[in-house]
């Protein structure tokens, strides 16, 4: 069988494998891009630097990986009488890994500082 065809077993093809497990480490740096961590004084969302890191054509579909996470992270809401700030950015950041272990590192980082900013 011809690694770009489908099988009727359901398997996917070899290509569609190879780029899904080179995505999440992609959606990972483009979480970290699309947020400004590490170049923008503060948390400021712009699709653009996803453009410039991975090119036009894969930059939207990255994109669309991305805000639902965000979206997600938003949406989580600490126990403020047990957490501090900075705590509750601990405890945010762990919940994501936890629900996305494949994040890396730095996009944990980067919600964390996301999370600081917003609840300060």
């Amino acid at each position: 069988m011809n690694p770009a065809q489908k099988s009727c077993s359901g398997l996917v093809p070899q290509r569609v494998q190879e780029v899904d497990l080179m995505s999440m480490d992609d959606v990972s740096l483009a979480l970290v891009r699309f947020s400004g961590y590490g170049v923008e004084p503060y948390p400021k969302e712009d699709a653009a630097r996803i453009e410039k890191e991975f090119g036009s054509e894969r930059a939207p579909a990255l994109e669309e990986k991305v805000r639902p996470i965000l979206g997600e992270f938003a949406a989580l809401k600490p126990d403020w009488s047990r957490h501090s700030l900075v705590a509750a950015a601990e405890w945010a950041g762990k919940e994501m890994k936890r629900r996305h272990p494949w994040l890396s590192e730095e996009s944990i980082k980067a919600m964390s500082w996301i999370f600081t900013w917003r609840w300060k």
